[in-house]
């Protein structure tokens, strides 16, 4: 979006000798002709009143006898200059006999400030801002974030003291020692105590705004709820840990049969470290056709969408050595509930197959023995 158009203006006035509160107009620029809708030369030697509409005039009148007190004076008014309603800001300042009014129409800015915050709410984000004292100042928001958790959770809270919150943004202390010195940050996550004290996760981004006159002011930006994403990542971290730390082998392939993740114990059960075997097809697994072949039909019916058990399978590790294990496969989903491929549990199962087939051999024996007793 194009930055708006400041225009700036600059006219003086003098007190109306005895008349308290009046005011005349000695001399007027251009620019402040034109942001007022007046004619310079006309409004010379005027008194306000007769200078200016009546709700201006009276503006005007207020902040001229303000400052007459030799103390500056600024207001921001919203004016109809020529039919057309104008956001503008006038300072006054004593000098000498003099009283100078600087007037600044902020209408463009204002105009894409509105549509700043039209935009806020289309998204879900929220505009904040600070002072120099650095505490939140909502700009614009919707009216309610998921979680019932509104923007106005955050107000009052000094961005400086964000590290006195539970930290999961290991980048929270450059943010910070970013905002000391002014610098504008990106992507900074903090949490706040929500209902029920359960935490609520914001991620803010912000710039430093200074006055017309070069001097900090503080800071704006954008800020948004992203509890939904925090909780998901600490799940997946959860998750990641419990894959990590089961006995089971776990591993899961996309949706051409190429092996996405292989956790330690996959890599224990079949004898194949992690980094030979990611992105190699599923096959590679296997050295009987038979097997390929059976493999292939499960895993056209889990792409269907189905969860399949295979029962107890007899495999072979790159050393020869024999292993039996039953799998279950089940379809992974993306977030549009589409199919993209799948993921595989593996028992290791030998002990109990070697324990079975000695009971079998055991019982066969004795079995043989009462068969060889004469009757």
């Amino acid at each position: 979006m194009p930055i708006a158009a400041i225009t700036m203006g600059i006219f003086c006035c003098s007190p109306s000798g005895t008349i308290a509160s009046a005011f005349t107009v000695e001399s007027m620029n251009a620019s402040a002709a034109h942001i007022l809708g007046v004619s310079a030369t006309a409004v010379r030697r005027r008194e306000l009143a007769d200078a200016f509409p009546g709700a201006l005039a009276e503006t005007l009148r207020s902040l001229l006898s303000a400052a007459a007190g030799d103390c500056d004076a600024q207001e921001t008014v919203v004016a109809e200059i020529n039919g057309t309603s104008r956001e503008l800001a006038f300072s006054v300042t004593p000098v000498g006999t003099l009283l100078t009014v600087a007037v600044t129409d902020f209408s463009e800015v204002a105009q894409d400030r509105r549509a700043l915050r039209d935009f806020a709410e289309s998204t879900g984000d929220w505009f904040w801002e600070t002072g120099p004292e650095l505490r939140f100042h909502p700009v614009a928001s919707d009216s309610q974030h998921r979680g019932g958790v509104a923007p106005e959770a955050i107000l009052g809270i000094s961005l400086s003291a964000l590290q006195s919150a539970e930290e999961r943004d290991a980048r929270l202390s450059d943010h910070l020692a970013a905002i000391a010195e002014h610098r504008p940050f990106r992507d900074m996550v903090f949490a706040l105590d929500g209902p029920g004290d359960r935490p609520i996760w914001y991620e803010i981004s912000g710039k430093p705004y200074y006055s017309l006159e070069g001097q900090w002011r503080g800071y704006r930006g954008l800020g948004r709820d992203v509890t939904a994403r925090v909780l998901a990542a600490e799940s997946t971290r959860q998750i990641a840990l419990l894959v990590a730390a089961t006995d089971d082998a776990i591993f899961s392939y996309d949706i051409d049969g190429n092996i996405q993740s292989w956790n330690d114990s996959a890599a224990r059960l079949y004898g194949v470290p992690a980094a030979e075997i990611l992105g190699r097809h599923r096959s590679t697994l296997l050295t009987d056709q038979t097997a390929i072949a059976d493999m292939d039909r499960i895993h056209e019916r889990v792409l269907a969408g189905e969860t399949m058990r295979t029962g107890n399978l007899e495999r072979h590790r790159p050393d020869g050595q024999s292993f039996w294990v039953f799998l279950t496969f089940s379809p992974v989903f993306d977030a549009r509930g589409h199919i993209i491929g799948a993921v595989a549990i593996g028992r290791d199962v030998s002990d109990r197959v070697e324990a079975e087939a000695k009971r079998h051999q055991d019982a066969e024996q004795l079995r043989l023995m009462a068969d060889a007793v004469p009757a």
